[in-house]
């Protein structure tokens, strides 16, 4: 999969992000979009936003998180 420069630079925008998740065609977007992340934040602020902020965004992910780990505890 080609990395879509434009993609990565929309996924910063929190109105935006949504749009792209759970689709496997931007997984190397949004592998470049958490490394930069990280690399301007650091792990543990960027872990506070995206999952533990309490905002739409956040609580969306925290969800999957958990749906993800219940899913595959299904299967142990």
């Amino acid at each position: 999969m080609a990395l879509e420069e434009r993609i990565v630079q929309d996924m910063s925008v929190p109105e935006n992000f949504k749009k792209y998740l759970g689709k496997e065609k931007y997984y190397r977007d949004f592998l470049v979009f958490w490394q930069n992340e990280m690399e301007k934040k650091g792990w543990e602020n960027v872990l506070n936003e995206y999952v533990f902020a309490g905002d739409e965004r956040a609580d969306d992910l925290l969800g999957r998180l958990y749906a993800g780990k219940w899913h595959i505890s299904l299967w142990l």
